[in-house]
């Protein structure tokens, strides 16, 4: 599977997406995120999301 940095649109193969450091692109070192499409292709895409991580989901789970 490739990923696109939604920066620069630099190619990376989800092995490298699972080793990058802090996150950043290896070309521009930016951190803008990876995508499973180019940048081009998603033209017409809502391009705002929100970013969650783990401690997100473990603050708002409930014990029963």
């Amino acid at each position: 599977m490739k990923f696109y940095c939604q920066a620069c649109n630099h190619v990376i193969s989800l092995e490298i997406l699972g080793t990058l450091e802090e996150g950043k692109c290896p070309k521009c070192k930016e951190i803008k995120g990876f995508a499973t499409a180019a940048i081009e292709t998603m033209q017409n895409f809502d391009r705002d999301a929100t970013m969650l991580n783990e401690s997100d989901f473990l603050e708002n789970r409930s014990i029963s």
